[in-house]
């Protein structure tokens, strides 16, 4: 691997918007607020744009949003530019590798795997009042209503 390599914590700051390249390659950006645990209560924080590639960005799309929380690792860069009133500007930028949503998963409620059935007698009364929400309200032998 090239370049610099980083991990960071933060906040998504803007809804991530998925685009495709001019090839069709698909790419997810979005920026993450980086709050320095050291630093002075108050103190601002650093912005960082933060863009998936490929199949990470796709299978992002729609479950990132605006405040939600992140871990990210990809290769960071640093591009300067000219803003059009002249002055100078910098800003940080990752090409992400893993992004990781902590806490929260963002806009979409995670699907619950489908529980295995057990052997023991919590894993029949699972199975039992699964079926009942399937078949509706029926009562099964040896058991009153």
């Amino acid at each position: 691997m090239n370049g610099v390599a980083c991990a960071l914590v933060g906040r998504i700051g803007t809804e991530p918007e998925l685009k495709h390249t001019t090839s069709g390659q698909p790419m997810l950006s979005f920026s993450v607020a980086v709050q320095d645990a050291r630093a002075e209560q108050g103190a601002p924080a650093e912005w960082i744009r933060v863009t998936a590639w490929g199949g990470l960005a796709e299978s992002l799309d729609g479950y990132l949003g605006k405040g939600a929380e992140v871990y990210v690792e990809g290769r960071l860069r640093l591009s300067q530019w000219q803003a059009q009133d002249g002055t100078p500007r910098a800003g940080l930028s990752v090409s992400a590798w893993l992004v990781q949503p902590l806490g929260q998963i963002g806009r979409r409620k995670p699907q619950q795997p489908e529980r295995p059935s057990g052997n023991g007698l919590a894993g029949r009364r699972a199975d039992r009042d699964a079926a009942r929400a399937r078949a509706g309200s029926v009562t099964w032998p040896g058991e009153a209503g």
